[in-house]
């Protein structure tokens, strides 16, 4: 019965740790968080929105680029630190074409990204979420 139990305790283990892998948990490689995304948010100027996310590998290590479709495009870069990632965007084309400002995302358990994220010239800070969608090619 000790031996079933043991068993039974590597199984879940073993399980407990891939799915932290493939869900983009703390031993997710950095990665993970490359690919498309269904999004949604509010903008700091207090409108809801919702599009596409688009994220690449960028030059450097730990560096992801990033592409709004959201009204128009938005292109940014940033940085992933351990979960935390920090993002510099700017419109390129679009309804306001010079609108520019920050993003920050939580790197979620289930692949999913939770953050904020701001326009130079608004005091206001707005959010963001994006889930993960396999239906969009990278």
């Amino acid at each position: 019965m000790t031996r079933i139990r043991l068993a039974a305790l590597v199984v879940l283990l073993s399980l407990s740790a891939s799915a932290c892998v493939l869900t983009g948990g703390k031993d997710a490689t950095p990665d993970s968080i490359v690919g498309s995304y269904l999004l949604n948010g509010v903008d700091p100027t207090g409108a809801e929105y919702a599009g596409h996310l688009f994220i690449q590998s960028g030059e450097g290590p730990d560096e992801y680029r990033l592409q709004w479709i959201v009204n128009g495009i938005q292109e940014g870069v940033g940085t992933l630190a351990g979960e935390r990632l920090e993002v510099s965007w700017a419109t390129v084309s679009g309804v306001d074409a010079t609108a520019h400002g920050k993003a920050v995302f939580e790197v979620q358990p289930d692949g999913s990204l939770i953050g904020t994220r701001t326009i130079v010239g608004v005091d206001a800070v707005g959010t963001e979420e994006a889930f993960p969608n396999d239906d969009v090619p990278d």
